[in-house]
Formats: structure tokens, C-alpha cells, sequence
């Protein structure tokens, strides 16, 4: 962009300048070159003109001298021939260079035209050349309007991006903390979001499984009330033993016939129940057949008792062997 804006006002630069030429061409009083006075009043002239067009005027002859030039004495610049510019007027073109002027100090911009006035007394080049630090100069003034233009511009994509992320990661936070809540068996936590984007519709799904599972929950919750309040109303004793051999469960009637504390023996082995050895001999024979059984039995616990004892073996659906449960009554 800076180089487009560059080459863009040098061009109309370069126009200008042309126009310039073309307007003094036609209305400037020229005088012989080879006269006496002629440096003189070149010269003389060019200042008057420097000051009105704001560029350096120089009067050069068809052979390369100058014969008068705003700035320098014409004296002491050598031929310009053989510049670019003057290279370029002779073929009938607009000349045109930039370059460096050891006379001025200064990266310059010429611009030549071969000139002839009407009554012939002129036949030469007319050159105008003008410093490119007001080009340079402006070039900065863009450079620092594009620099302040994007910084304004990232200020504003900034905050705009910081809304947007923000908008974004603060429901999934949320909604991410609630996630966790639900997954520590916090079934009351629910997502608390009014946006009806995807992340509003994500948070009503959120709410729907930790609602779907507190009512899940409530359902084994008062399932197992009722089997517990079953199991511990029964007036015969129950123990049911996993597939590997641990006590799974056993009711309170169980825990007093055996002598034993349901809490401390759950999750034990069954073989552990040394008190009564007949019930023991009556739980293994049930895990190594896995057959229904029905019998009475005499158990001597210590006093002499005759008990009804029932065996189950337990499958899966699939026909897995889960296990065995045995009940008795007196």
C-alpha cells in the first residue's frame, strides 16, 4: 500500500510538472540563448519561476549546458547531456528520473521537455525537478495513518474476540462445573443458562440427564428401602453369595442364625461362616452343583433345630452363573 501511494503521487507529480513546462512553453518570453545576457537572465528567471511553481527551473541548451538554473550558477553544473531525463526529451519524450543531487543534497524528482519558442530565438530543454522529501514526507503521514489505523483496528478485533471467547468459554465453564457435579452424585446441580443458541440447547440437555437420573435414583433409592424393609421383616433367613464365593447379602435373620454382623462379613467369603457347619455344607454343595435343591435338615446350633432350607442357583439372561442364594426356616 505504501509503495502504491508512493508511485501513485509520483505519477501525478509528473504530470503536474509536465503541464508546467507545456504552460511556460507558451507563455514565457524567451530570449536567444547565445546572446550575452542570456545566463543572466535565464537565471534570473528561473528563481521568479521557482518561486511561483515551487520547483527548480533549469534552462538547458540542445547541446547539454545550462544556461540557467534557480538554485546553482550555471557555471558551475556540469553538462547534463547525458542525463537520463534529457536522454529521454531528445527523443521527443517526457523525461523523467529520480535521483540523487549532489548540488542539492537531496533525492530529486526531474522532469525534462525539449522546448522551442515561436520565434525560434529558444531551442533547448526546459527541466523541472522538485525534492522528493514532500513525497517522503508524505509517505510517512500514511505510513503513521495505516499504523494508527491498525492498531485501532487490532484494539478493536481484540476486544471483540475477548467478548466473543468470553461469551463462548463462560457457559462451558459452567456448564462443564455442573457436568462434574453430576458425575460426584450431586443430582440437584443444573445448568443455569437463558440462551437459546447450541450452548444453551447443551445446558437444557445437561439438565434433562441430571433430572432423568435424580428420578432414576429415586427409583432404586425406594426400591431398595422396600427390599430392605422386606428382607428384614422376613421371619426366615436369607443369604445370597456372588459367583466368586462373596457374601453379596444376607437379612437380619440371617446375621442373628449365624452370628455374624452383615457389615463387617459382606463382600467376605462365604466359607468364612464356620459357625454352623451343616449351612456351610449346604452353601458349597449349591455352588459346585449349581442345582435347585429343597430339604429339611437337624442342625445342632447349639441346641438341636430342624430347618427348612431351599437353594437357588442364579444365572444371567445370557446364562452366566452369577451365583447362589439360599433361605431357610425354622
Amino acid at each position: 500500500m505504501a509503495q502504491v501511494f508512493k508511485n501513485s503521487h509520483i505519477r501525478a507529480l509528473e504530470e503536474n510538472m509536465s503541464r508546467e513546462i507545456d504552460l511556460l512553453q507558451s507563455t514565457f518570453q524567451f530570449k536567444p540563448i547565445n546572446s550575452d545576457q542570456s545566463e543572466k537572465f535565464y537565471s534570473e528567471q528561473s528563481k521568479k519561476l521557482e518561486k511561483l511553481i515551487d520547483s527548480r527551473v533549469t534552462f538547458i541548451s540542445l547541446d547539454g549546458t545550462v544556461i540557467g538554473d534557480s538554485e546553482v550558477s550555471p557555471s558551475k553544473m556540469d553538462n547534463h547531456l547525458s542525463r537520463k531525463e534529457i536522454v529521454s526529451a531528445a527523443k521527443g519524450e517526457i523525461g523523467s528520473s529520480i535521483r540523487y543531487s549532489a548540488s542539492i543534497g537531496e533525492n530529486m524528482l526531474y522532469i525534462a521537455k525539449h522546448v522551442t519558442s515561436e520565434d525560434g530565438s529558444f531551442d533547448g530543454y526546459i527541466r523541472l525537478s522538485m525534492s522528493l522529501s514532500t513525497v517522503e514526507r508524505d509517505l510517512n503521514k500514511g505510513w503513521l495513518m495505516m499504523v494508527g489505523g491498525l492498531m485501532l483496528l487490532f484494539l478493536a478485533a481484540a476486544l471483540v474476540s475477548y467478548r466473543i471467547s468470553k461469551g463462548l468459554t463462560k457457559p462451558l465453564e459452567h456448564i462443564t462445573q455442573v457436568a462434574n457435579r453430576i458425575s460426584r452424585l450431586d443430582y440437584d446441580a443444573r445448568v443455569q443458562l437463558s440462551r437459546r443458541d447450541e450452548i444453551g440447547q447443551l445446558g437444557l440437555a445437561i439438565n434433562r440427564m441430571a433430572g432423568s437420573l435424580q428420578e432414576q435414583m429415586k427409583v432404586i433409592r425406594d426400591n431398595e428401602d422396600l427390599l430392605q424393609s422386606v428382607l428384614t421383616n422376613m421371619v426366615g433367613g436369607i443369604l445370597m453369595v456372588e459367583a466368586d464365593g462373596r457374601v453379596a447379602l444376607m437379612n437380619r435373620e440371617a446375621e442373628r442364625f449365624l452370628h455374624v454382623n452383615q457389615e463387617k462379613f459382606l463382600g467376605k467369603s462365604y466359607l468364612e461362616l464356620k459357625r454352623n457347619h451343616d449351612f456351610q455344607q449346604f452353601m458349597v454343595e449349591g455352588m459346585d452343583t449349581k442345582e435347585y435343591l429343597k430339604e429339611e435338615r437337624n442342625v445342632y446350633d447349639p441346641e438341636h433345630r430342624t430347618l427348612l432350607l431351599e437353594r437357588v442357583p442364579m444365572f444371567e439372561d445370557d446364562g452366566n452363573y452369577r451365583g447362589c442364594s439360599s433361605c431357610y426356616r425354622m
